[in-house]
């Protein structure tokens, strides 16, 4: 062609353009040529713009759109360049229709696209890195959305990284031991720990295998944020050990139901037979001696039966909390086991200002008698026997006391202090129930209690923790 109209063409033109030679000859390429091009540009300036540089002896290259002669556009790749014929400068064109690479493109932008998508929003984290390598340590050479956001890095952040930035480095070794495995096994599934870009660490599960990617081995693995699952199982195994320590409860109340209780039932059914002896007899001292024998008995079974309705009815709920003065609740306490203190010659030490205390009367009330009724029937033989009451505030918590300087708890024996039913000595009078019930009043109340003692001899200290209704004094150490 010269610079406006095609003087020739071959087969494939005629083929390209859809129409014959005759239709070709002597028309300008832009009767082939919508009016404008892709980029917005009008085809005429474009192509002339072409011509005129190829004319110039530089060679142009570029993709254009054309038309077939029924007027449908396609795609093109043409390449213009200057000839010499008989002494005139001309243009040799080569057009190659591209539809079918563009279409080809296009889908292939598509799947990728549609591929990113998947990639990105996947539920796991998705990771790719290199391998270490003498040469070069590994290097992360995509991550997907979720990845990011689960250690709070940006992609190109970790791009800069591999995988030692992202594992703590107790867990270091574990790396390729499990690149080894996966040698082996083709894939391999493992738990670790990931490291947060704020340094913080969660628990990880990961599924990796090695692929082959542009000639080089490629670490791929799917990655599991467990921390939720962990938490379950934590919640599992606390439900479990709290079902097994509810069970060896239910065994021992099955001991106590068959023994303690059947214990004056059976003394009730033997006085009942004297009774009726005497009575024939006409003994009437043997016959007030039974009825007293019945009637102790009758009191002991109600007592135990009172005490195991208190324990069933002491973990569940409190009544609406109510501000309480802690030294009068303990003072009361103390008022009903006036005698026993007094027979027993104990010195009982109750500050005036203890806190103010939020919590159910009644259930308290039943705390303070318990824990002043153990220390007076396991004093011993102290010679000065003394009950102390009182309060520390160590990091801004009230913690109450009780202690005293009575007979001790071995130490292995501290752990089961608080259990139903258990009794360190059986020949000291006791259901075994009292601290049981002690102990969940405490925690129904939000609080917490334990015990602490040297050793036999030694005395004992119940400490437990309680809402306050005003900040404790930090004068309440009492030397505790």
């Amino acid at each position: 062609m010269n610079r406006t109209v095609f003087m020739d063409c071959n087969k494939g033109t005629e083929q390209i353009f859809r129409c014959p030679r005759e239709q070709i000859i002597g028309c300008s390429p832009l009767k082939f040529s919508p009016e404008l091009q892709p980029d917005g540009r009008r085809s005429d300036e474009k192509a002339l713009e072409r011509i005129a540089a190829a004319l110039s002896g530089e060679p142009q290259s570029f993709e254009w759109v054309h038309c077939h002669a029924d007027g449908t556009h396609f795609d093109a790749e043409v390449r213009l360049s200057r000839v010499l014929l008989n002494g005139e400068y001309y243009l040799q064109a080569f057009v190659r229709d591209i539809t079918g690479r563009r279409q080809a493109e296009e889908a292939l932008r598509k799947n990728e696209e549609k591929f990113r998508n998947v990639f990105d929003w996947a539920n796991d984290a998705i990771m790719l890195h290199t391998l270490t390598t003498k040469e070069a340590p590994g290097r992360f050479i995509d991550v997907n959305q979720v990845a990011c956001h689960i250690l709070g890095y940006s992609r190109d952040e970790l791009f800069t990284m591999g995988p030692p930035d992202i594992v703590p480095a107790e867990f270091h070794p574990q790396l390729g031991e499990i690149i080894r495995q996966a040698e082996i096994k083709g894939s391999v599934m493992f738990e670790t720990s990931f490291l947060r870009k704020d340094g913080t660490t969660f628990p990880v599960e990961s599924s990796g295998h090695l692929i082959t990617y542009g000639g080089k081995k490629i670490w791929i693995s799917q990655i599991r944020d467990i921390r939720g699952r962990k938490e379950a199982e934590k919640q599992r195994d606390n439900l479990i050990l709290e079902l097994e320590k509810k069970n060896a409860e239910l065994d021992r109340f099955t001991y106590t139901v068959s023994h303690d209780l059947k214990s004056p039932l059976i003394a009730i059914q033997s006085f009942l037979v004297l009774l009726k002896e005497d009575l024939k007899t006409g003994n009437t001292g043997r016959v007030s001696h039974d009825i007293m024998r019945i009637s102790e008995s009758a009191e002991k079974l109600e007592h135990l039966i009172t005490t195991l309705l208190n324990l069933s009815r002491s973990g569940r709920s409190v009544d609406t909390p109510v501000p309480i003065p802690f030294t009068d609740l303990a003072r009361e306490a103390a008022g009903l086991l006036e005698v026993t203190l007094q027979q027993r010659g104990i010195r009982l030490v109750i500050p005036d200002d203890l806190p103010v205390v939020r919590g159910d009367r009644h259930r308290l009330l039943q705390v303070m008698t318990n824990l002043l009724d153990n220390p007076v029937k396991f004093m011993g033989d102290q010679k000065e026997p003394c009950i102390e009451i009182g309060v520390r505030d160590p990091a801004g918590i009230p913690v109450f006391f009780v202690r005293d300087n009575g007979m001790g708890i071995d130490t292995a024996d501290l752990p089961k202090v608080f259990g139903l039913f258990e009794r360190f000595n059986p020949e000291i009078p006791g259901t075994g129930i009292g601290l049981a019930t002690v102990k969940r009043i405490i925690e129904a109340h939000g609080g917490r209690i334990w015990v602490e003692s040297e050793g036999l001899g030694k005395g004992t200290t119940f400490r437990f923790t309680l809402p306050v209704a005003r900040q404790a004094s930090t004068d309440n150490n009492n030397n505790a």
